[in-house]
């Protein structure tokens, strides 16, 4: 935003203009897109993270008490910085998917996670099922995988396409 707005400026557009063309902008799908708030848990879906770094920037991102959703394909990441921000964080319970899941799992005990850890979890509708069952008004979902979809998706997109999908399905569920 601030690259945009001077950009903005620089060509001549009023501050009035390049704030309101700030509020305006929604952001991109895939990166931090709130989809949907169900019994006051909001569910975040930042699949577009596909490495350890912008994981941690999404945690960070956040004040209130996270379920995380990560794990994926390889892409030869380390994850010990992962699981030193996870073990630091608001995350109380972490959902671990894919071929990363040995990984990010050892990651986050080594750094000293002592929340609920939860594997084996083979469908988007299993994953969104249990971190509803994990979170409490006021928290937040966030699917920010830290790794590639390529195990159990066809790509990122994909991933975050069936992320939204069943939260809305929950929707219809506890309506």
């Amino acid at each position: 935003i601030a690259a945009a707005s001077l950009a903005a400026l620089v060509a001549g557009a009023t501050m009035n203009a390049v704030r309101d063309g700030a509020k305006q902008f929604k952001g991109l799908p895939y990166r931090l897109e709130l989809v949907g708030t169900i019994n006051g848990v909001s569910f975040y879906n930042d699949s577009f993270s596909t490495v350890p770094e912008t994981t941690i920037a999404a945690i960070e991102s956040f004040d209130e008490p996270i379920i995380l959703i990560a794990g994926g394909s390889e892409k030869g990441s380390d994850f010990r910085e992962l699981g030193n921000a996870i073990a630091n964080s608001r995350v109380k319970s972490l959902i671990v998917i894919g071929q990363m899941t040995d990984r990010i799992v050892i990651a986050a005990r080594d750094g000293g996670f002592s929340g609920e850890i939860v594997t084996g979890l083979t469908t988007m509708g299993e994953i969104v099922r249990a971190a509803f069952k994990y979170a409490k008004s006021g928290e937040v979902v966030l699917l920010s995988p830290a790794a590639a979809s390529f195990d159990m998706f066809p790509n990122y997109k994909e991933r975050g396409k069936q992320f939204c999908y069943e939260v809305a399905r929950l929707t219809h569920k506890t309506s």
